[in-house]
């Protein structure tokens, strides 16, 4: 079976010129070019979406200029890409004002605190205040099992989660429930959650709507220090992160780097969430020989 490699187009971002690959989303692209375009949905591993509206740049092709989701458009040989427009700061603007107006004002206390899409967008489109007003939600937390909870009063309904529990994992274990101002993830028949216990909805959750149960300590992740190793659970050798807090492990995140180990910011149950046998005072923490039956 041969494998044809994508033909380089030729573009421009900003009035600098670039190469990408044919088929890449105009996001995806940027991205590689060093460029930063606020997003909240995307991800490389999944179908394009478009859900939050906050990406859209301009492009000029064949000498007609138009704004796009820059999530969902690829390129096209001599694109002349613009971001952070005046236009298209404004529109992007008013989209994630519409996210946060129903956001808790909560982000002292938040895990995701620091490492959050949602605070980098706002901060990058120099939001300061929000002209619209509304009732924000009052959901208690959720926790139907001992290793995800979900906060609801932080979802932007991306549907990042749902995706991902779809075309990764094939579980399809969440979904959107309701409709308009009532809409939310959730199961089925709001039973308790019972999955695989992939973790993959924690990872790109852009928001602290999902959080991990296991951690040793709650805190804001930003004050974690993270250290790339290797999951020693089996012998795939998956990548993975510790977030570590004063010498101990306080969770498991997956890396969703570049070309980073074979598992892609893949992981399994106990790849993220079995991090409790690393301190276990039964470990073995020294060489021991076996004499007669005894060590």
């Amino acid at each position: 079976m041969s494998v044809v490699a994508k033909k380089d187009l030729n573009i421009t971002i900003n009035g600098k010129a670039f190469t990408a690959p044919e088929g890449t989303v105009i996001l995806e692209a940027c991205k590689l070019s060093g460029f930063e375009v606020t997003n909240l949905c995307y991800n490389r591993k999944l179908k394009p979406f478009a859900a939050c509206r906050t990406c859209m740049v301009e492009v000029t092709e064949n000498g007609k200029k138009q704004l796009v989701y820059s999530c969902t458009h690829p390129v096209s040989e001599g694109a002349a890409i613009r971001i952070s427009t005046e236009e298209t700061d404004r529109y992007n603007q008013a989209c994630l004002e519409m996210l946060l107006v129903e956001h808790p004002l909560d982000c002292p206390i938040c895990d995701k605190s620091g490492v959050c899409p949602l605070q980098d967008n706002t901060e990058m489109l120099e939001l300061q205040k929000n002209r619209f007003e509304i009732q924000r939600r009052n959901e208690p937390s959720l926790k139907s099992n001992p290793l995800i909870e979900f906060y609801l009063n932080r979802c932007i309904l991306c549907g990042l989660c749902v995706r991902a529990c779809d075309e990764i994992q094939g579980v399809q274990a969440l979904d959107f429930h309701k409709r308009g101002m009532k809409s939310a993830i959730g199961t089925a028949n709001d039973e308790p959650l019972d999955c695989e216990f992939c973790g993959q909805c924690i990872t790109v959750c852009p928001t602290g709507a999902l959080n991990d149960l296991s951690s040793e300590a709650r805190g804001l992740a930003a004050l974690f220090k993270q250290t790339e190793t290797t999951c020693n659970f089996c012998s795939w050798g998956c990548t993975l992160q510790l977030e570590t807090k004063k010498g101990d492990v306080i969770r498991i995140v997956a890396d969703e780097g570049y070309d980073v180990g074979i598992n892609e910011g893949n992981l399994c149950a106990k790849g993220r969430f079995g991090h409790g046998m690393i301190q276990n005072e039964q470990r073995i923490k020294t060489p021991l020989m076996n004499y007669g039956g005894t060590f």
